[in-house]
């Protein structure tokens, strides 16, 4: 994972929302992960309505209806060049589907304030970083931020207009804050806080550069997952252990197991 990646993506029923939709992804890399129906009445038990798989697993898809999310950080990377194929092949295989296509859709970027936080603490306000602060943090030209994530996204879209993509959307395809595993700045209290915002703030906000666009996005992910490589946070962004108890509490639950 990085702070901001562009990924290839399919959208379809979620890109065209008028409030914003926060959905969970699901990972696989755990060898004490529960079965993909008890995870599926997981996701029904917490009201959460979109899932984001990372792999094709049958089991899960035979289970779910509505929109699903494909593709994952390929922008930067040595696969890069191969986007345009991907997308005309993607859209030829929904055509004939009836289901749609990308035309029109947005693109996902995975915004990450974690690492924008522990990359220059001293310059980076950990109240900024997990939408805490009170008023201005940072004042742009005419655009004044009070967290990090909204700056994050404007930068992208910045980049977009420059592009000249100015009407292109965006849906957030990962966010989130570990645990544990770097001490005092990831722990289950400030995940939390990070997370519950993040939460509060798509259904309620734009951002300063875009303030009447809604955007939907997903949590960075539904469990810890013991086997994911790299820094010790990777295993720990999961808002559920395996055992399915929270890490701390997101969403409430709305019906019975």
């Amino acid at each position: 994972m990085a702070p901001l990646w562009i990924a290839l993506a399919v959208c379809s029923i979620i890109c065209s929302r008028a409030a914003a939709d926060v959905g969970v992804c699901y990972g696989l890399h755990g060898d004490n992960l529960p079965p993909p129906k008890e995870v599926v009445a997981l996701y029904k038990h917490y009201g959460i309505q979109s899932m984001r798989l990372f792999d094709p697993n049958p089991s899960a898809l035979k289970l779910l209806k509505g929109p699903i999310a494909v593709g994952n950080e390929v922008i930067p990377g040595g696969d890069g060049s191969t986007i345009a194929g991907a997308m005309k092949s993607i859209q030829t295989i929904l055509s004939s589907k009836n289901v749609g296509g990308i035309k029109g859709s947005p693109l996902m970027i995975n915004v990450y304030p974690y690492y924008g936080y522990v990359g220059d603490p001293a310059n980076v306000p950990l109240d900024y970083a997990v939408f805490r602060a009170n008023g201005t943090v940072v004042q742009d030209g005419p655009l004044g931020y009070s967290n990090l994530f909204d700056a994050m996204v404007d930068a992208f879209y910045s980049a977009m207009e420059k592009a000249g993509g100015s009407t292109v959307g965006v849906v957030v395809t990962e966010s989130g804050w570990p645990s544990a595993g770097k001490g005092n700045v990831t722990t289950p209290e400030i995940a939390g806080t990070y997370n519950r915002n993040f939460l509060a703030h798509l259904n309620a906000n734009g951002t300063p550069k875009r303030p009447d666009a809604k955007i939907d996005g997903y949590i960075f992910a539904m469990f810890n997952e013991n086997l994911k490589p790299g820094a010790a946070t990777e295993q720990n962004f999961g808002l559920f252990y395996p055992n399915k108890q929270p890490v701390y509490p997101v969403f409430n639950p709305i019906s019975k197991f």
